[in-house]
């Protein structure tokens, strides 16, 4: 079993490293079960911004991570980039995202259920969740954030 890593910044100021379920190398091949994802606060300086699991790797580090994300109806990921690409499945619920340095959540695309989204590395963006979701990404670390200066 992994030990707690370094915190990271990353969406919404994310501890990734804090989460990790014990899957951190592809030398054998592993099976995680739904009741072994070991979800805690994606920010526990706000607990209401969702929770995150590390699924595989380490988001602080160099190489590919992935991790489970569980956001409540009513959050707002506020804007934000990353410097690394990101690939996210919405494996349940419903939300909308902007892009762009300036929201505009009448510009917001729909992400339901089965959505895939590709988000370049630099690529600013916005979420508002409108039905409890959960999403899985994969990106490469160290993962980043950085916040707009426009809101």
């Amino acid at each position: 079993m992994l030990k707690p890593a370094a915190l990271i910044a990353g969406l919404a100021a994310l501890p990734f490293a804090m989460f990790v379920t014990p899957v951190t190398a592809a030398e054998e091949a592993a099976v995680i079960g739904a009741s072994e994802v070991i979800f805690g606060p994606a920010d526990p300086a706000h607990p209401e911004a969702g929770e995150v699991a590390v699924l595989s790797g380490d988001p602080s580090k160099p190489g590919s991570f992935v991790a489970r994300l569980r956001f409540k109806a009513g959050t707002v990921v506020r804007t934000h980039k990353h410097s690394k690409p990101e690939y996210v499945t919405v494996h349940s619920g419903k939300a909308l995202m902007t892009f762009g340095e300036k929201s505009d959540k009448s510009k917001a695309v729909k992400l339901a259920a089965g959505s895939f989204l590709y988000l370049p590395g630099g690529q600013y963006h916005t979420l508002w969740i409108e039905e409890d979701a959960v999403a899985e990404l994969f990106s490469v670390g160290p993962f980043d954030e950085t916040f707009a200066e426009t809101q």
